[in-house]
């Protein structure tokens, strides 16, 4: 797959996050997660996501430049960006090297336990 160009000539990385909630016991979707993602520069981007009836769901970020080693962190959706990085939250870190010349990295399910549910 080739790198997508931007408007300014440079070229986009994608980082897809799925998520998996579906080991929770009677799973109902009615609140969704918060999903950041942390870069090399300590800016945070953040979405919300919604969880299908299955406990499934994912986030898609987009980099201008490759952005290195990434803190994916999870957690409640009404928690702000800086909220997430200091309450017991669900992270996951992403080395720089499993990018590899990739432009696109599609993350292992992240599993959402009862606990954080």
């Amino acid at each position: 797959m080739a790198r997508t160009p931007t408007s300014r000539g440079e070229h986009q990385y994608r980082l897809i996050v799925p998520l998996d909630a579906s080991s929770i016991e009677d799973f109902k979707p009615d609140q969704r997660v918060k999903v950041a993602v942390q870069d090399r520069t300590g800016a945070l981007h953040s979405q919300l996501v919604e969880l299908d009836a299955a406990g499934h769901g994912r986030a898609t970020f987009t980099f201008a430049a490759h952005p290195g080693t990434v803190l994916v962190i999870l957690g409640p959706h009404n928690a702000s960006d800086q909220d997430l990085t200091r309450l017991q939250t669900i992270t996951v870190n992403v080395p720089a090297r499993q990018w590899g010349e990739r432009p696109e990295l599609t993350l292992s399910a992240i599993r959402i336990a009862p606990y954080y549910w």
